[in-house]
């Protein structure tokens, strides 16, 4: 009886993107390059829930930012910030990804004024927000689906 020949990770065929692909990952490159941007990311430091821009020049930072939120008032973008992070707490710990989503769904909207921005932040607010109640009544529902037994048909 012949054995078949192990195929080895070194015998595979080395991918190739197909034209389509190609395409898509240039159009991809070129959007990308197009909404770069220059803004910090907001971190939150380990257990002390401090709030910091990541980012070298903690002034600079703070302008960039607000720059990306359309504004050039600095209390505004710290405000907005806050706002965005009060936002984020959840079972009183802050979520830094769940954060810096926010900021990019407002910096994505390329708001020009203060106004702009706060429809903006209310639009990145509510739909994290529904999303976190979403998951919330889902696993209510699983648990109780686990813990209320089903009811006998009497037929």
């Amino acid at each position: 009886m012949a054995r078949k020949k192990k195929k080895t990770e070194s015998t595979k065929p080395e991918w190739v993107p197909s034209e389509q692909e190609r395409a898509a990952l240039g159009a991809y490159n070129e959007r990308a390059k197009e909404a770069a941007r220059v803004g910090p990311r907001i971190k939150i430091s380990g257990g002390t829930n401090q709030i910091s821009l990541d980012y070298p020049n903690r002034a600079l930072g703070i302008v960039l930012l607000s720059h990306e939120f359309g504004t050039t008032d600095l209390d505004f973008g710290r405000g907005l910030v806050d706002q965005l992070v009060a936002a984020c707490r959840t079972k009183g710990q802050y979520d830094e990804r769940t954060i810096n989503f926010m900021a990019a769904v407002i910096k994505s909207i390329k708001p020009r004024d203060e106004l702009e921005s706060m429809l903006a932040a209310q639009m990145a607010t509510v739909h994290v927000r529904r999303w976190h109640l979403h998951h919330s009544l889902r696993m209510q529902r699983q648990y109780r689906s686990r813990r209320v037994p089903k009811a006998h048909s009497t037929s």
